[in-house]
């Protein structure tokens, strides 16, 4: 390093290294924050599968008593027709989602 140094000096070149020296520590700081936000949305992203499953799971165990303990508050007549107007909803939104 001490050699280009000596050499710019004999040819009396004066490099200004400050203006790179910023640069580069922008793009340096930017990397770094970039890994940080692209680590945080994986860690995001893992949290959300496996909430996701774990409601799926518990869904499944007792879903059939959670479906029971929502409908009860509306009132007795309307019960039947929501839950098959509900499954009715649901199936055609998934049955679309598949052939999509």
């Amino acid at each position: 390093m001490e050699t280009h140094q000596c050499f710019l000096l004999k040819r009396n070149i004066t490099v200004d290294f400050s203006t790179f020296e910023a640069q580069l520590r922008q793009q340096v700081l930017g990397t770094i924050g970039m890994g940080f936000s692209t680590l945080q949305n994986l860690l995001f992203n893992l949290l959300d599968v496996i909430v996701i499953a774990v409601v799926g799971f518990f869904m499944l165990l007792d879903g059939r008593r959670l479906w029971n303990l929502i409908v009860r508050l509306f009132p007795p007549g309307l019960r039947d027709n929501l839950t098959r107007a509900i499954q009715k909803n649901f199936m055609g939104f998934f049955w679309n989602r598949l052939l999509l």
